[in-house]
Parts: structure tokens; sequence; C-alpha cells
């Protein structure tokens, strides 16, 4: 470093601006300790100094010229190093010296020095295993010194640390209330999903089971005739010869030998009553796609819930009362069945609520395991079940024994002023009735309910539908007209007398 003197480099300067000369000098007091000039050239009061700036990654940096760029700025500088006079020459006049004065005076601020964290010396395998160490002091982890540093997972442990429970921020009453709503929401979803599949299985299982049990009606018996046709081709079929009714017989017997058949049963239903022995007839209703076996057993509504096989099913199995006798029937042959939603079982019966539909069916088959029987349909009407939705009165529509003709024919008056229609069947005292009744959705206890009479010996099983007509008052249940929205003055059966015969 080379100092440079210039005892004039203040002159001409007015009185208080020669600040510059003593910052200059202080500056040169500071770094005496690192940068010694000279002491043949030590600079003597108001002499201009010029610092030849150090390297870069020194401790400090100095504001100045060197002396290269000092001389080559200077000419005056270049003569005095060859020797030549130098008259009076200043280092870059006034603005130099304003220039240094506002340099010193306001120095700029340093930058504040970078906080170096301990983390920041440390490589990330080292920062995530002693996070890992952290968190697994409150817990059953395997410690972080038995793993090694290649198997821990980065996003791992940082997800373990940020769901630690010393770290986790406790959620508020509307995020707690938002997890408990989507909670049973996802549950609710999941059992209805349950539900819905529970009940297709069960439908599928339901429909295949019809179809197997009318494959099961043997519906004549294999002719033993011979052909006449002697042009015939023989074929392995034509030639195996036809089993007779006894045949039959014997070969039922012989494949189900615990089952003992009663007297009278007809074949067409032997199969039936081989797998189970509560069998005691077939409804069907070929126009609505009605179909069924109907059973009967001592524990009352035992087939509510339960198929032919006595397995658990939803659909059940339409079933007669245990009073019914299904030998020589009844006054009145009752048969409940389900109203089931995908149409099954006596869910067809709707069809009913309407005169179209009843001119489409007027007549039901309903065979027992002894005889085989038309009905010609009478009345279709929607009662209740429980006494409370009709002024404490239930209309007794499934009574079976009615001793006394002239209750009958009363109980038959009751019954077509209830029916939703007059079918123009006529009903005589020595007649028996076959009732089916369901479940309706008119009100909570409804019940849907369709009443035959049998056809007569000797009666033709035709009806003449152009005689049926609606019935415009029909009698119903108080509960109907409060479903309707109906003021109780406006029900003109209120009063209506209350018919309580059930029979012996």
């Amino acid at each position: 470093m080379e100092i440079f003197e210039d005892n004039n480099i203040f002159s001409g300067m007015p009185e208080g601006e020669n600040k510059g000369a003593d910052t200059v000098s202080e500056i040169a007091a500071e770094e005496k300790d690192l940068i010694a000039p000279p002491a043949e050239k030590t600079a003597s009061p108001g002499t201009r100094i010029i610092y030849e700036a150090p390297e870069k990654g020194a401790k400090r940096e100095y504001t100045g010229f060197t002396v290269e760029a000092y001389k080559s700025a200077n000419p005056l500088a270049s003569r005095e190093n060859k020797g030549e006079s130098t008259p009076n020459a200043h280092t870059g006049g006034h603005a130099f010296e304003q220039k240094l004065r506002e340099r010193n005076a306001y120095p700029k601020k340093r930058p504040a020095p970078e906080i170096v964290t301990e983390d920041a010396r440390l490589d990330e395998k080292e920062i995530l295993r002693r996070r890992y160490n952290e968190y697994i002091k409150s817990g059953n982890l395997p410690k972080a010194e038995d793993v090694a540093l290649d198997d821990i997972d980065s996003m791992e442990v940082e997800e373990i640390f940020v769901d630690s429970p010393a770290k986790k921020k406790k959620p508020g009453a509307a995020e707690i209330v938002r997890r408990c709503v989507l909670a049973v929401s996802l549950t609710a979803m999941v059992i209805s999903i349950g539900v819905l599949l529970h009940q297709y299985m069960q439908y599928r299982e339901n429909q295949q089971l019809t179809a197997d049990l009318n494959e099961l009606i043997i519906t004549e018996a294999p002719s033993t005739e011979k052909s006449d046709k002697d042009d015939e081709p023989v074929s392995e079929e034509s030639t195996t010869k036809p089993l007779t009714v006894e045949e039959q017989w014997a070969l039922l017997k012989k494949e189900n030998p615990d089952v003992v058949f009663p007297a009278g049963i007809q074949l067409k239903y032997a199969k039936f009553y081989a797998i189970n022995q509560d069998f005691v007839g077939y409804i069907s209703i070929n126009e609505l796609g009605v179909g069924l076996p109907v059973l009967q057993s001592e524990e009352k509504e035992y087939y509510l819930r339960r198929n032919i096989y006595k397995k658990s099913s939803k659909y059940g199995c339409p079933f007669v009362p245990t009073e019914n006798n299904m030998e020589t029937l009844d006054r009145n042959t009752v048969i409940y069945g389900h109203n089931m939603s995908d149409g099954s079982i006596f869910a067809p019966l709707n069809k009913y609520k309407t005169l179209s539909g009843y001119k489409n069916a007027p007549v039901v088959q309903f065979d027992t395991i002894y005889g085989t029987y038309k009905w010609k349909i009478i009345a279709a009407f929607i009662t209740n079940a429980d006494k409370e939705d009709d002024n404490d009165y239930v209309f007794p529509y499934n009574f079976t024994k009615l001793e006394s003709n002239t209750d009958f024919m009363k109980y038959i008056e009751l019954l077509k002023e209830r029916s939703l229609y007059d079918t123009g069947v006529d009903v005589i005292p020595s007649d028996k009735i076959l009732t089916l009744s369901t479940c309706a959705y008119d009100f909570d206890s409804a019940r849907f309910v369709v009443v035959a009479r049998m056809v007569r010996p000797g009666e033709s099983a035709e009806v003449d539908t152009s005689m049926a007509k609606v019935n415009e008052k029909p009698h119903y249940p108080q509960a109907w007209y409060g479903k309707k929205k109906k003021d109780k003055k406006k029900n003109p059966y209120l009063d209506a007398e209350k018919w309580y015969y059930y029979g012996e």
C-alpha cells in the first residue's frame, strides 16, 4: 500500500467543510494495527490517504482507490512518478472530496451475520433421526439407532413426526362435527349398500326357488298308449316305456322313504309334499304371474318369514291359519302372503284395486292336495288390522267357520259395501269363499283383501265382466279418511253397523 501526501488538498475550501480529512485520519488510525505505513511516509494532518483494497474474503473492505487506478486516472501523478514536477496538484478536486465525505459520513449498513443453526450443519438423514428419536420417547416404537439410515423413509418419518400427539393441533368444534357427519354418512352408506346387496341376493334366491318349485308340478300322467304310426322313426326316447300313475307313486315313495303320503293326495303336488309335509295347496293366477305353494303350520305365522324349506326368508310363504280344514274346506279359507316391493308373492294382487285389473283376471285357482278348485272374485277392499284405525273396530274378514247361513249372507252384504267395485257375481248361502290377504300402504295398519267364491259343481268358470261396475262410495276404515286429510264428518260410514260375529 502506498500513501500520498497533499497538504493543500483542502485549500480554498470554506471553513467547516473539511470534515472529510478528519474522517480519513480516523479510519487510518483504526487500521494501523493491521496495515502500518512506513515511518518515512507517516501522514501528517490534512493528508489525503488512498488505500489499496485488500483481496476478496478479507475481514474488512476499504473504500478508496488503488495506486495504479489513481495514476492512470490522474496524469499529474504519472508525471510525479517519472520525476517530473507536479505543480500544486489536487486528487479529484472538490467533487472527489464531496463523494469522500458522503461515503465516510453515511456508511452503508452491513447485513446482519447469518445465524447458522445446528440443524443447518446436519445432513437430512441425521435431522430425521433426531426428530424420530424425539417422537418415540412417548411411544413403543423401535429405537432410531436400531434402524439403518438407508431404511428411514424421509416421507414416512416426516408424517409420523407431524402426526405425533405432541405436534398435532387439536381440531376445533366445527372440524369435529364435520368428521362426525362424514363418519356417520360413510357408515350409513356402507350399511345401505350391504342391505341392498342382501335384498338383491334374497330376491335372486327367491326367484330361483320359485322357478325350481314350478318344475315340481306333475302336469299329467304319462300316456301308456302305443303310437299307431308304424312309419314313425324309432328313437331311444320313443322306445322307453312311459310310467303309469302307480309306477310314478312307487318311484316317489322309493325316493322319499321317510315321507308318509296321505290318502287321496294328488300326484300333481306329491313332490311339494315330499319336500315339506306342511304343504296343503297351490294358488295360481296365470294372468298375474302368480304360482305359489301354500303351507299350514301348527305354529301361528310360522311361514311368515320362512320358505318351503323352513329356511329364514323375508319373502316367507303364503300360508293358511291353523284352524282351517284343508281336507273338506271351511266356509272361508284364508291365505296370507307378503306384498313385496319387488312385485313377488302377493304383490300382483294390487292390480285388483282397479276395475280393469279385475276384468283382466276375474278367476283364481286354488288347489288343495286333495282337489282342484276355481274361484270367482266377488269383492276387493281396503281394511285395517288395528282397531285404533277404525273407531275401535276391525272388520272380521278372516273368520274361518260360520255355521249360520243368515250371518254368512249378512257378511256378504257388508263385504260388497266395502268393495271397490261390484263384480256382479252372485253368492248363495251354500257357497264357500276364499280370502286372500296382504299388506297395503294406504295407512299404517292397512290390508288389501280379495275375496272369491268357489265355482259350483257344474257351473262354468267363465265370468261376464261387463256386469262389473265401480262402487262410488266404498266403506273405508276411518284411518283412510285421515290419511286423505278428510274430516271425520265426511265419512258416510262413521256410525255404520259393527259386525262382530267370528263363528265357532
